[in-house]
């Protein structure tokens, strides 16, 4: 186990780790890359080299409420997921993928069309 961590080697720590990125950090304190990180998360600071999570929705909404219901009702009636995913030309894994999101989180999981 390193040297406990002191008030001014936080400070810098923080201060490198936001403004040059985690190797600055990792080298100005000579600890291990796993326990800067964890100091950083503990005291809230967002490393350099973090790109911001964006949503950008590039990807166009695949299934909505009005989808998820058809395919509840085929599934009901006995159809495969495999045929499922035919009808929906997509694999059975992402039908299988729905249904469970669907069961989980009901149809909040999935707007109506227009609702978007």
């Amino acid at each position: 186990m390193g040297a406990p961590w002191t008030g001014k080697m936080q400070n810098e720590c923080a201060r490198l780790y936001s403004m040059e990125g985690s190797s600055a950090a990792v080298a100005y304190t000579g600890k291990t890359l796993k326990a800067v990180r964890g100091m950083m998360d503990k005291m809230g600071v967002k490393c350099a080299h973090t790109k911001p999570r964006v949503n950008l929705n590039l990807n166009p909404r695949k299934w909505w409420a009005e989808d998820v219901a058809e395919l509840f009702c085929m599934v009901s009636d006995g159809v495969t997921y495999s045929i499922c995913s035919e009808y929906f030309n997509t694999t059975k894994k992402a039908i299988e993928s729905v249904m469970h999101n669907a069961r989980t989180n009901g149809f909040a999981a999935y707007p109506m069309r227009g609702e978007q």
